[in-house]
């Protein structure tokens, strides 16, 4: 193969390249080839590519990719927890903060999770990697956790997390509650030295995506993630 095709535990059924290989001047040559040489397993189900906006539209159109999410990187500044938008959390709701190596409603934390994750990736699903789910939603990077939570025992509603590199993780639960759940985020960074927060977003995780529009701040950058089916007359699997 000519580009590093990669294939994930968590989305087992498609072999993806990232932006990072997209720069080489022979790009259209050698994206032709590994398609026409391509004799994957059954198990794929697609060919996936994640470019910046406009970085090869033209080459990925001619070799029959369709654009199909948008996910844009924002930098907001930490005053933006003072947003119209970002109201505040409601009385019954408590925010539970809490570190890697700490107890903690991990399982329900990463459960929730997995259920946002699910309802916003349909265009190419998941499936629990064998190795688990917490690496993937606790991973190495996690700063701390955030469950908003109906009391000590109360179920997880919404969740959020601080990330190294000044990045919030997955954001999601009760869209209702979103609002406090990302003003709740940036009152947490304010108060442990942060400058901004970088919040990554998807198009196809309306609420979200929706909430950080109101904020009116342009993105960082964008990106395009880009499919071919393999199988055309198969829905996803």
């Amino acid at each position: 193969m000519n580009l590093p095709w990669q294939q994930s535990d968590l989305h087992p059924h498609a072999l993806s390249v990232m932006e990072d290989a997209l720069d080489r001047p022979d790009l259209a040559l050698a994206l032709a080839e590994d398609l026409n040489a391509f004799n994957p397993p059954d198990i794929i189900h697609r060919y996936r590519i994640v470019a910046l906006r406009g970085q090869a539209d033209e080459t990925l159109s001619a070799n029959g990719f369709t654009p199909n999410r948008i996910t844009q990187l924002i930098d907001l500044p930490l005053s933006a927890q003072d947003h119209p938008a970002l109201t505040p959390l409601p009385d019954h709701i408590a925010a539970h903060w809490f570190r890697p190596g700490e107890r903690a409603p991990w399982d329900a934390w990463v459960q929730a999770h997995w259920r946002h994750y699910q309802t916003t990736h349909h265009s190419n699903p998941p499936r629990i990697p064998k190795g688990g789910l917490r690496d993937v939603f606790i991973g190495d990077d996690l700063v701390e956790g955030l469950a908003l939570r109906n009391g000590p025992q109360g179920r997880t509603h919404a969740f959020a997390s601080l990330r190294t590199g000044q990045e919030l993780g997955w954001i999601g639960g009760d869209p209702a509650l979103l609002p406090a759940t990302l003003a709740t985020c940036l009152r947490r960074a304010t108060a442990i030295g942060w400058t901004k927060a970088t919040v990554e977003v998807d198009d196809d995780d309306h609420a979200l995506w929706s909430l950080i529009g109101r904020l009116n701040i342009p993105p960082a950058q964008t990106y395009v993630t880009w499919h071919r089916e393999r199988f055309t007359d198969a829905a996803p699997h």
